[in-house]
């Protein structure tokens, strides 16, 4: 029964470059992939028919929502949010795209653009994996997510520390590949001062060991 469905929370976050695009802040995790869905369900669906809605784009903790030319989120914008809510009741009915190879995966992440990456980034440096790093005096910020690579500074505790290559390695890369399985690089780069250099970590296991 469609009334039986729990209702997700969004929240829209506009775009100062591109007012035609929301972000629909979600949950982390509701849908469990990211990039272009193959098939979302009906009521998003209708909106994209009848040619409401320009593109969508599902984002770690987000839904990236793009109305067509001419439209206005403020004519438009309940009726975006009532299908957006009843598509996500119903998260087994959205088609992630085909990451069936490694290739395959790396190109379908690398579609909706930079911003899916940093956000993936940020999620993963706010959540678990930041508290661990904050309660032992370190800081890790990012410098730059682009074209499947990032760069973050390392300050605090974490500069110079003989674990920190540990903490990144296992804990900020498996975290942001859980959510980004396109990642390439991750480079760390220390706080500016005395002895400060710049480490790239191997950020993608070794098979077989």
């Amino acid at each position: 029964m469609a009334g039986d469905l729990a209702v997700v929370p969004v929240h829209p976050e506009s775009l100062p470059d591109d007012p035609r695009t929301l972000r629909w802040v979600i949950p982390a995790g509701t849908l469990g992939f990211v990039g272009m869905p193959v098939e979302v369900p009906a009521p998003l669906r209708q909106l994209l028919d009848d040619a409401t809605l320009a593109g969508l784009t599902v984002e770690p903790a987000a839904v990236r929502l793009t109305l067509a030319a001419g439209l206005e989120w403020r004519e438009q914008g309940v009726r975006v949010r009532d299908a957006l809510q009843a598509a996500l009741a119903v998260p087994e009915q959205w088609q992630a795209p085909d990451l069936a190879d490694a290739t395959d995966a790396m190109a379908a992440m690398a579609a909706p653009g930079d911003d899916v990456l940093r956000a993936a980034v940020h999620q993963v440096l706010d959540g678990e994996v930041g508290d661990y790093i904050r309660s032992h005096g370190g800081q890790v910020i990012l410098l730059s997510a682009h074209e499947s690579e990032v760069e973050v500074q390392l300050s605090g505790a974490c500069r110079h520390c003989p674990a920190s290559d540990v903490t990144l390695t296992e804990r900020l890369e498996g975290g942001v590949r859980a959510l980004y399985p396109g990642l390439l690089r991750l480079t760390a780069r220390d706080e500016p001062g005395p002895g400060a250099g710049r480490r790239m970590l191997r950020l993608i296991p070794t098979r077989g060991r």
